[in-house]
């Protein structure tokens, strides 16, 4: 049995062909750059269970990304991930009720020039014996941030 099917060719106008190709070209290119930066992360041990852990806290969104990743990490409460994470940022073990309340953009101002903040929650949050000076020292010996808290969490 055959079937002829009747096609149909579809022309645009030179001017939206070069728009459709240009929208292409585009998310062809951030398609590309996202995969090469994300292959770059994993490389340098950010990314665990696919979700980076390495984030910058510079703004709320991200405040409140990291509080996420720590409760999914931790199985932690948002209010005692918050302090977890506030206590990264503010390099202390012991969180006064007036830092608690202190405003977001504070702990954001904070946060924005320190590297390494929600890997450090996140060791804490892993080891409530461990203190921010001894999850400090083993940041700055392991460069590999997913293997350090691999070998944390088991």
């Amino acid at each position: 049995m055959e079937i002829e099917l009747p096609l149909k060719q579809i022309t645009f106008d030179k001017q939206l062909d070069a728009l459709v190709h240009g929208f292409l070209s585009e998310a062809a290119t951030k398609w590309t750059l996202n995969a090469l930066s994300t292959g770059g992360h994993v490389q340098k041990g950010k990314i665990m269970k696919n979700r980076m852990v390495d984030v910058s806290v510079s703004n709320m969104k991200l405040f409140h990304r990291a509080v996420g990743i720590i409760q999914d990490f931790s199985s932690l409460d948002k209010e005692k991930a918050t302090k977890l994470l506030i206590s990264a940022i503010h390099q202390t073990d012991e969180v006064s009720p007036s830092l608690l309340d202190a405003s977001l953009p504070y702990h954001i101002k904070v946060a924005t020039d320190r590297k390494l903040v929600v890997p450090l929650a996140l060791l804490l949050s892993s080891n409530s014996c461990m203190s921010v000076e001894e999850g400090n020292r083993l940041l700055s010996r392991n460069p590999i941030v997913r293997m350090l808290l691999i070998q944390t969490t088991n």
